[in-house]
């Protein structure tokens, strides 16, 4: 019941909101009747002075009538009124022309636009009575400014009015029919509009709700990355001692050779070493996400940076019995970046193509290209491993997320590694594309500009910090 009355409030005010408007738009055409009644159409018979005053007189009316009752059934009434006041000066100007009648079925029309009765039922009422009474006149010879009143130049008497009631009531009935479609049309429309403005709220709502909720997720990850950062730097730091005495007892054990020690002393080492890879890829997550990563650019030799990553990275390559080829070109020159960044990406990819690949080749391509006028670094690794699907595709830089979870539990890792180096990457201003094919191979393609300037180092910054 609320929702109705609701309802009912706003379709009023849509109908006063049309009928205001409707008002001034016949309040335009009214005016137009009247200069046309005091020129063009009093030509024929020189009676511009009967168009002039009946004319301001019906003006007069309306004009008191919109002033105090524009907006209500009053006011239509005059106005229905009016346009067959108009129609029987213009009857008067042609000495009652047929052609001059048809006007009244044209106001009818024009009154429907108001898409109410009460202007059509006035209309013909007044027209019903002009006729009567001009046909009366007429008969009896009255006379008006001069002329002779004449409502009919074809004829007089009651049967001539009975038949132009005959035709203003059928018309009547055929416009209030279709009154009444076009009022039952507006009310769907405002239905229609009611219903789109309340699901529009209701998106509305519904956004503002989402983004809430994204912002205090956006809060407590960002929480969260400041606890990981933390408590990283508090795990390390026992873990590089429990590591740094473990080499030094197995140091001591390979003095007074006790074998069995060593053994025991390599698996601590090893396993202590795995952790705190794993540790150092948490620490660098965390800080992406909590924006606290920065880099460092400096300018070094990319041949000699490459060189070194590959004889780092060719004890991994060589674990799953895997060849690792290269081709590097000569003239790599100089390059202006974080050249620990670039270290850490490309041995994060070559490790990952080196998990994923056994029995295989891993190939390692770089090579200088010029995009849009620019030199960049363009370096490639490729392995002959599982290969990726397109679906896995699509969640491969999702942080602590594998391309497939049984990944995890045959090859092992965080799934840190490719998301660490994409957005190593993105922030000194490259980027890293992946080509793949289920069960034939990975191919990861590293782009990255060879100068970085502070401008854009800035610039890169901001962008990290607002995606």
């Amino acid at each position: 019941m609320k929702l109705s009355s609701q309802f009912s409030r706003h379709l009023s005010q849509a109908f006063l909101e049309d009928y205001l408007q409707t008002d001034k738009i016949m309040l335009v055409l009214l005016l137009l009747h009247w200069l046309f009644a005091s020129t063009v159409l009093a030509y024929s018979y020189g009676l511009y002075t009967l168009g002039f005053v009946a004319g301001g007189l019906i003006m007069s009316l309306v004009g008191i009538a919109y002033w105090f009752y524009r907006g209500t059934a009053i006011f239509r009434i005059i106005v229905g009124m009016a346009f067959m006041l108009f129609s029987a000066v213009f009857i008067q100007q042609h000495l009652g022309r047929i052609e001059m009648h048809f006007h009244i079925f044209i106001a009818l029309a024009i009154l429907m636009r108001y898409k109410d009765a009460h202007a059509l039922i006035a209309g013909v009422v007044t027209t019903t009575i002009h006729h009567a009474f001009f046909s009366f006149c007429q008969e009896n010879n009255w006379q008006f400014f001069n002329t002779s009143i004449t409502v009919y130049n074809y004829g007089e008497g009651f049967s001539i009015t009975l038949l132009h009631a005959v035709f203003v009531l059928l018309a009547l009935t055929v416009n209030l029919y279709l009154i009444r479609s076009l009022r039952a049309q507006f009310i769907t429309n405002i239905e229609y509009s009611e219903a789109l403005a309340l699901k529009n709220k209701e998106v509305e709502a519904s956004k503002i709700a989402l983004k809430e909720e994204k912002e205090k997720e956006a809060a407590a990850n960002k929480a969260k990355s400041h606890f990981i950062a933390n408590m990283s730097h508090e795990l390390r730091t026992p873990l590089n001692a429990i590591l740094g005495y473990s080499e030094i007892l197995k140091e001591v054990a390979e003095e007074e050779d006790r074998q069995a020690d060593i053994q025991d002393l390599n698996k601590i080492h090893i396993s202590g070493s795995h952790l705190l890879n794993l540790i150092n890829d948490i620490l660098d997550i965390s800080k992406i996400e909590a924006e606290r990563m920065d880099i460092s650019p400096d300018t070094f030799n990319v041949s000699q940076l490459l060189k070194e990553v590959i004889i780092t990275a060719e004890p991994l390559v060589q674990k799953n019995h895997n060849q690792f080829k290269f081709k590097l070109d000569k003239n790599l020159g100089e390059m202006c970046t974080d050249s620990t960044k670039l270290r850490q990406i490309l041995l994060n990819l070559l490790s990952n193509a080196s998990k994923f690949c056994k029995q295989g080749a891993i190939h390692l391509e770089a090579k200088l290209i010029t995009e849009k006028g620019d030199d960049w670094l363009y370096c490639q690794v490729c392995d002959e491993g599982i290969g990726i699907s397109d679906a896995q595709l699509q969640k491969l830089f999702h942080a602590f997320i594998q391309a497939d979870a049984r990944i995890s539990n045959k090859y092992g890792g965080t799934g840190l590694g490719l998301v660490i180096s994409e957005r190593f990457s993105r922030l000194m201003g490259g980027r890293i594309e992946v080509k793949s094919e289920l069960n034939q191979g990975s191919c990861f393609t590293l782009y990255l500009p060879m100068r970085l300037s502070e401008t854009e180092l800035a610039l890169l910054r901001h962008k990290m910090k607002s995606s």
